[in-house]
Formats: C-alpha cells, sequence, structure tokens
C-alpha cells in the first residue's frame, strides 16, 4: 500500500526525491497525473507533474487536508478525496482527485514530516475500471460521482455530464422509471438495479 511505502521518509529528502521520480515515471500513464510532496508546513517541495513542474512553494496543501494528515491516527493510512473541479493551475477546470498519507520522519513515528499527494484522473481509473464489465445480454456498467457526473460510461460522449441531463438530452422521449432512486441508492451506499 502507498500508506506503507510512505509513511516514514528518510532523513535525506533525496533518498525520498528519486524514489518519487522513478514512481511517477511508472504510474503517470495510469491515471496519474501528479505527485506532490508537503512539508509539514503544508508547503510543496517536490512536484511531479504531466503539465510541467510548476514551482513548488506556490502550492499550499488546503488546511483540511493538512490538519487531516497531521492526526496522529491518521499514520500509516491513506485518504481519498471526493473528484471536484479543481480551481488552481495546472488542473483548473478538470475533474480530479487527491489521494493522501501522512509521512513521518525516520526513526520518530511520532513526528510529522508532511504529506504526499497523488492527484488522481477519476476518468482515466472509472473508465478501466468498467472496460470489460457487462451484466448480462445488454447491461453495461457505468460510474457517477457525488455530483451525479459520469465518470465511466460505454457511450463516451455522456462521460463527463450530468448522468440524467445527458440521457434526456440524447432522448426526450424516453422515460427513465427509477433512474433517479437508483442513482439515491448509489449515492448512499446501496446497490440497486433500474429498467
Amino acid at each position: 500500500s502507498y500508506a506503507g511505502l510512505f509513511q516514514t521518509s528518510p532523513t535525506q529528502d533525496s533518498h525520498l526525491d528519486a524514489a518519487l521520480k522513478e514512481m511517477f515515471a511508472r504510474h503517470q500513464r495510469f491515471g496519474i497525473p501528479e505527485i506532490c510532496r508537503y512539508n509539514a508546513d503544508g508547503v510543496a517541495v517536490q512536484v511531479l507533474s504531466a503539465t510541467g513542474v510548476p514551482d513548488p512553494a506556490s502550492l499550499h496543501l488546503p488546511r483540511p487536508y493538512l490538519e487531516w494528515a497531521r492526526d496522529p491516527d491518521h499514520a500509516g493510512k491513506v485518504f481519498l478525496s471526493k473528484t471536484y473541479v479543481a480551481s488552481s493551475a495546472p488542473w483548473q477546470g478538470h475533474r480530479v482527485m487527491r489521494f493522501l498519507t501522512p509521512l513521518y520522519h525516520s526513526g520518530s513515528p511520532n513526528q510529522f514530516a508532511g504529506v504526499l499527494e497523488f492527484i488522481i484522473d477519476p476518468f482515466f481509473i472509472c473508465g478501466k475500471v468498467t472496460a470489460d464489465v457487462r451484466s448480462g445480454q445488454t447491461g453495461y456498467a457505468w460510474i457517477i460521482d457525488q455530483n451525479l457526473i459520469m465518470l465511466a460510461h460505454y457511450e463516451k460522449e455522456f462521460v463527463g455530464h450530468d448522468a440524467m441531463q445527458i440521457r434526456v438530452a440524447r432522448n426526450p422521449q424516453i422515460v427513465f422509471r427509477g433512474l433517479r432512486e437508483l442513482h439515491g441508492n448509489l449515492l448512499a451506499g446501496r446497490e440497486g438495479v433500474t429498467e
């Protein structure tokens, strides 16, 4: 697990820098367009990005995430955010997710050293997860986020749009019986099917 790999950081940042560079080279093709390491104050000290490397000092981890990471009960744990539309560069306007784990100094499990953040492309991940899933003869898998945005659908033009609006726009004559209820059940963590 990522939390286990990075729950402690070496006293020499150069070792962690090199490990993250190697990891980014392997993982960016799997829907991880950025890795950022923040210090204990939440200021970026290393950024590896598919869009070019911004000035690390210009990036700050939002306070709620930093507070989560500072909590000693979260040592060795990971945090996966809900999807959100990034409001600042380099992902401004893109729907992404944060994957975080706290960092601690070697030999001192109680000394918080910072946060490791992976920016995740949810469209890429969800597309891979549903690519070969079939339900019966004609069924298919799709994924929506907490805002009912299609993250994956076999009809590619649906991806990135509101789940109900895109269906109605496609064919206003179709009545989607039970679909709103199904969305509610799914977002509440329950299963369901519809016609």
